[in-house]
């Protein structure tokens, strides 16, 4: 190879890498939110930042972009690296099924235990309905009654209970006045309970705040007395 046909070769390289230098370094794109889409050259993730250079000028200077402008970075190799914007610190309010008081109280007007059905507590539900309907019937076996026999005139005759049935239609009544005045507080109480603040932090981990009402226990002189305590418990969830 001569001198002149050697230096034409080194000439053609240097030009031949000056034009596909830039072709040579991996090509990442960037997918923005607004659909956009930028081929870079990823140097580094950061927590809120992704730091890049452009692939017309790999030797030049870094850009930056908030990761929050972001929705996907795609890799040469295949590879996407999805981004969130929403998920770093956002306030959620969880959703529930609120309990009305109006309703739970008229459920139970119309049937003793019917708003504790409509609050989700079945088992005293089912303890003020069964009240209701076993001093119903212990009313009426306390009702004055004949009864005749199938052949002649012969009767029988039963007075009846009036101290039963006073004592049952009481039993009735306080039921019906404890399921109508329970069910009200309760759908309060289960309403308060399930109202909570909770943030996702990122990483699915969440911070929750929610409401807390206890009872203590006090002796005082001899008689127990029970106080409402109200509070809050705070959780932190790490997935």
């Amino acid at each position: 190879m001569t001198q002149t046909v050697r230096t034409k070769f080194i000439v053609f390289l240097c030009f031949f890498f000056s034009i596909s230098s830039p072709y040579l370094f991996a090509q990442d794109i960037l997918v923005l939110n607004s659909g956009d889409e930028i081929e870079v050259i990823t140097e580094e993730i950061g927590r809120h930042e992704i730091w890049y250079k452009k692939v017309s000028n790999p030797h030049g200077p870094t850009y930056t972009i908030p990761i929050s402008d972001v929705f996907m970075i795609k890799y040469t190799n295949g590879e996407k690296d999805v981004f969130n914007k929403n998920t770093e610190f956002q306030y959620v309010r969880p959703s529930f099924n609120k309990k009305e008081p109006g309703m739970a109280f008229l459920l139970s007007l119309l049937l003793p235990g019917g708003g504790q059905y409509y609050n989700g507590q079945y088992a005293k539900g089912a303890l003020m309905t069964g009240v209701h309907l076993g001093s119903f019937v212990g009313m009426i076996a306390c009702l004055p009654r004949t009864t005749y026999y199938s052949y002649g005139n012969g009767h029988y005759e039963d007075s009846g209970s009036a101290e039963g049935f006073v004592l049952f239609g009481l039993i009735l009544l306080g039921n019906s006045l404890w399921s109508m005045i329970d069910a009200p507080i309760s759908a309060n109480s289960i309403n308060f309970k399930k109202q909570s603040l909770t943030w996702n932090m990122g990483n699915k981990s969440k911070l929750s705040i929610k409401p807390d009402l206890s009872f203590n226990n006090f002796d005082v002189g001899g008689n127990k007395i029970f106080s409402p305590s109200y509070g809050a418990k705070l959780s932190l969830s790490l997935q």
